[in-house]
């Protein structure tokens, strides 16, 4: 019927209304009604009248807008478990609508943090992915993945895991690819480093640049804590009224 009086004309409209059902219900579950729709009417091949074409394509586009502001508005954040990954959760929740977080287990020393990744998605309702990555010990020594050897400090410090950030920021673009998020968030931070080169500014603006052009995808690397300290990420989680 709506179609009809869109249409302004008393045709039957029963292959295209049935077709219009079956649309609706795949599209409903999808979220894309209106795209569905267009398809739908150029699917049936149905003759059009009053200018159908044009307000369908209106309403089309209007749809699109919609859904593509949704999808601008879904956050993946990397999610360790410790202080600083903490701090970006309660941030990306504080600025965005739909949040993910991903962790990775990749023979960490400190592998309670993960345990406390768990319970951070768990009390903030989200969706938490965990990769494995274990093969660093097998490419690489660290005194992170190394149980018996000694942390010392120094220059470099002997617990840089070298490519670490890069490829955990990596394998998180391709997951975000994949879900249609642009929007990532890390803890690195440059006041705070500790010698790490990979939680440089240079290095996270570098490296947006190169997975958007890998992937063909505009992503955002957000870095909330690159200029704070220990003392100002503390300061931040109580201003956002996470500190408990």
């Amino acid at each position: 019927l709506c179609v009809s009086r869109l249409a302004g004309c008393q045709t039957c409209l029963l292959p295209i209304v049935t077709q219009l059902i079956f649309r609706f219900f795949c599209s409903f579950v999808c979220g894309k009604f209106i795209t569905c729709l267009a398809g739908c009417v150029r699917f049936t091949r149905f003759p059009l009248y009053g200018g159908l074409w044009r307000k369908i394509r209106i309403l089309r586009r209007l749809g699109l807008c919609y859904i593509n502001k949704m999808e601008n508005k879904k956050t993946l954040v990397l999610l360790s478990g410790g202080q600083d990954s903490a701090t970006c959760l309660a941030i990306a929740l504080e600025e965005n609508e739909y949040v993910e977080a991903i962790a990775f287990e990749y023979g960490q020393r400190h592998i309670v943090e993960l345990k406390c990744a768990k319970k951070l998605a768990e009390l903030a309702q989200i969706k938490l992915k965990i990769i494995n990555t274990d093969f660093f010990k097998d490419i690489t020594s660290s005194a992170l993945i190394g149980e018996n050897e000694k942390i010392k400090n120094g220059n470099l410090p002997n617990t840089f895991v070298p490519g670490r950030n890069h490829i955990f920021l990596s394998l998180a673009a391709v997951y975000a690819y994949e879900q249609k998020i642009s929007k990532i968030y890390t803890g690195v931070c440059q006041t705070d480093f500790s010698g790490y080169p990979d939680c440089r500014e240079t290095f996270i603006v570098s490296l947006e640049k190169t997975l958007s052009l890998a992937m063909d995808y505009s992503f955002e690397l957000n870095t909330p804590l690159m200029h704070l300290t220990k003392a100002g990420t503390v300061k931040k989680m109580q201003k956002l009224g996470k500190l408990d």
